[in-house]
């Protein structure tokens, strides 16, 4: 059960810097064009 919620709470973290990730490359982009 613990394991499960360790997996659950990294998998948040890891969602959210992909995510932030993306957004710093869109506007990265965004500000070469």
């Amino acid at each position: 059960m613990i394991i499960c919620v360790v997996v659950w709470f990294v998998w948040r973290m890891v969602a959210v810097v992909i995510k932030e990730n993306k957004e710093k490359k869109q506007k990265s982009d965004k500000d070469e064009k």
